[in-house]
């Protein structure tokens, strides 16, 4: 397990965070699209994601999406949200831990996008950044 600055960064994706299909929320319960929360990184140069799934028959597909918004576009739910190409698409199926590395941030917010087909259970992600 790898860590920036000597920790293991801070969850977006968490289970005890509530409802799935919110921003945050880590329970898998179906077919949906699920977000992890937005984080700030302006200030970051690398940013690199520890994303763990438990549970049954998960099938889906996870991507990063980036952001150049503005604090008063988000806070006016105004934001736009692009999938960052350089990482692709990553497959997640079943029980799995993995990790996403973006060396060259160029962009001032990032989340991750979960879209399952089937399956239930709890994605955990942990987002670090170095400055």
């Amino acid at each position: 397990m790898s860590t920036i600055g000597g920790h293991l960064g801070y969850k977006v994706f968490d289970s005890t965070l509530g409802n799935s299909t919110t921003a945050g929320g880590g329970t898998i319960t179906g077919a949906a699209t699920y977000y992890s929360k937005p984080t700030n990184i302006r200030h970051a140069r690398f940013l690199s994601y520890l994303i763990d799934t438990v549970g049954a028959a998960i099938a889906g597909t996870l991507t990063v999406e980036v952001s150049n918004a503005s604090d008063e576009d988000v806070n006016n739910s105004l934001d736009t949200w692009t999938t960052y190409t350089p990482v692709g698409s990553v497959t997640v199926t079943g029980s799995t831990t993995f990790g996403i590395e973006i060396p060259d941030v160029t962009f001032g917010r990032a989340r991750l996008k979960l879209v399952v087909s089937a399956g239930t259970g709890i994605i955990t992600a942990r987002i670090a950044e170095k400055g």
